[in-house]
Formats: C-alpha cells, structure tokens, sequence
C-alpha cells in the first residue's frame, strides 16, 4: 500500500480526495496539510510515497514550499493539484520539482493514472496542460504554422512520451488507453509531422522545444528505449 498525503487549503477538496483515493486498492492517506508550512513539518515527520499538493494555499503556497520540499526528500514525487492551466504556473511548477500536474477539473480516474505514472518516476501532465504548455513553449526553429500544431492535447503528450522512450504498451498503461488507441495516435502524429521512425520523431521533439535534451539523455541512461 502506497502512503499518500493531501495538501489543500479547502476541507472539502481534501475529504473528497481522501474518499477517491480510499478506493485506490494501491494507496492510502496517511496525512492531510492545509498550508505550506503544514506540508514541511508532514514530510519530516511522516514516511510518504506521494504527495499530492496545491498551488494556492496561505499563508506558503505550494509552489513556495516545493523547493523545500525537494531538498528535504529529493526522491518524493510531488503531484500538483491545481485549478491553474496557464503556462507559466505549470512550468514553475515543474521546474520547481513536481513530477506531476493535474488540474482540478480532471476526471476522477485520472487521478489514479496520474500517482501511478509518478510513482513510477514518470512525468505526468493532464492533455489540457500537455497541449498549453507545448502550444506555448516553441522552440528555437518553430513557428506558429509548425506540423505539431495540428495535434490534439493528446496526440501532443504521446508525442512527448514517445520522444522520452516510452514504448506503447506504457503509455497505453500510464494514460489508461488500449494498445490500439495508443498506436492510431502514434501513426497518426507521425503522418501529420511527415515522419518514418521514432528517431526522426525525437529529433523533431527536441529541435522544437518540445521534450530537452537533458530529458533524452537521461531516459536512455535510465534504459527507456529511444
């Protein structure tokens, strides 16, 4: 049983987590937060396998107290919970520490799919986050008319996995799609940006801003298959 610990300002947000995650055969809750503060002295004092944390909190936000966090226990897998989807909150966020991002209007079971990627020490982010971010963040040689454009919230995030080394059958698992549905979107993304391998298909992510270079190397050190 994974331990899993709350933090959110609202008492409500955090019952109903605790009762959707109470039907996680995988996890429990083992502690709640209200604050940033409150997350600082949880994670000293209680053993945790996630954390699960908010942005807008007073008087620490989350955001404020993730560095903390991650100093504190580097290995811990922050997912952030939040009604934010703009860009720019989401890549503080990641460059923060968080391994994953989930906004509040999710469906339930993406939660579950969300902690099960993150535990994983796979990065997750809802397809409306995956799409404002990537859509926003053009690299060096893209334009506003670039081929990755046209792809759905979806297809983006399976082109960002797909470019991190992830094989079909985990990306089926991760985002809770069948097989089938996974490679009609591979094929699809790799007609649309006029590509014959996945090769091709990482060297388009990388020139147009949309996965690092530091991503790739450290994927294929970690054994993913490129």
């Amino acid at each position: 049983m994974k331990r899993v610990a709350i933090a959110d300002d609202h008492q409500l947000v955090r019952a109903g987590l605790r009762s959707l995650i109470e039907l996680m055969p995988r996890y429990c809750v083992v502690g709640e937060a209200n604050d940033g503060q409150e997350i600082l002295e949880l994670v000293r004092r209680v053993e945790l396998d996630i954390l699960i944390v908010d942005i807008s909190m007073r008087p620490m936000s989350g955001l404020d107290a993730l560095p903390a966090v991650k100093r504190s226990c580097p290995s811990l897998p922050v997912l952030i919970l939040s009604m934010h989807d703009d860009g720019g909150t989401v890549t503080k966020a990641l460059a923060a520490g968080a391994a994953g991002y989930l906004v509040k209007d999710s469906a339930e079971s993406e939660l579950e799919i969300a902690l099960d990627a993150v535990l994983n020490g796979k990065r997750y982010l809802s397809p409306r986050v995956a799409e404002t971010l990537l859509r926003g963040s053009p690299g060096p040689d893209s334009s506003e008319e670039a081929p990755h454009h046209q792809l759905t919230g979806r297809q983006l995030q399976i082109l960002r996995m797909l470019a991190l080394g992830y094989m079909a059958k985990e990306i089926a698992f991760d985002l809770n799609l069948s097989n089938k549905t996974v490679e009609a979107h591979r094929s699809k993304v790799m007609e649309r940006l006029g590509l014959r391998n996945v090769a091709q298909l990482v060297h388009y992510a990388i020139r147009h801003g949309l996965v690092g270079v530091d991503e790739v190397r450290a994927a294929e050190r970690e054994g993913s298959p490129v």
